[in-house]
């Protein structure tokens, strides 16, 4: 509070501050400006450049780095999870294998967005076949642009749902 006491509200620094002007970037060097560069040898500009090169690329390689970590963490989420999802073991009872599907997909059935939530914990199996086939009515559709773990993930996904209706419809003829 103490640094808003003015009457205008604005803290003392706001008054003196002045944002960067895009203009500043096109005004004329200054005379300390241009006795500096018109002191400096060659070597000394030939070794200014260097060193702003070498900055440059280690720079890049510093973004490039990170960027390979980052992949590198998402490949492991996405292998990890495309693995839980085909070591399930499909059983046919809808409410089992839908237990097992939400586990290894990391899906909270609370957060389902439809009246699936409720199917689930009444243990409504026609509604949770339903649910099933819905999703896989919209197999293949996983937006443009993802990763590859990230579309094989979701290839997985997809060929497990497939695997849970056809379990269900098997023991259902059976």
């Amino acid at each position: 509070m103490a640094r808003m006491d003015n009457a205008d509200g604005m803290p003392p620094e706001a008054k003196t501050f002045k944002a960067p002007d895009a203009a500043a970037d096109n005004r004329e060097p200054t005379e300390a400006e241009l006795a500096f560069y018109r002191t400096m040898t060659r070597e000394e500009w030939d070794a200014g450049r260097k060193q702003h090169e070498e900055t440059m690329a280690a720079m890049d390689r510093k973004d490039e780095e990170d960027q390979r970590k980052w992949e590198d963490q998402r490949r492991e989420k996405w292998g990890k999870n495309t693995k839980a999802l085909e070591a399930l073991d499909v059983t046919g009872d809808i409410l089992e294998d839908t237990r097992a599907f939400f586990e290894a997909a990391q899906i909270d059935p609370n957060t389902l967005d439809s009246p699936y939530p409720q199917a689930f914990r009444k243990g409504d199996t026609k509604l949770m076949l339903e649910y099933f086939n819905e999703i896989h009515q919209a197999a293949g559709t996983a937006p443009a642009g993802m990763s590859p773990g990230a579309l094989e993930y979701f290839a997985t996904f997809d060929k497990t749902v497939k695997k849970i209706i056809d379990a269900v419809e098997a023991k259902a003829r059976s």
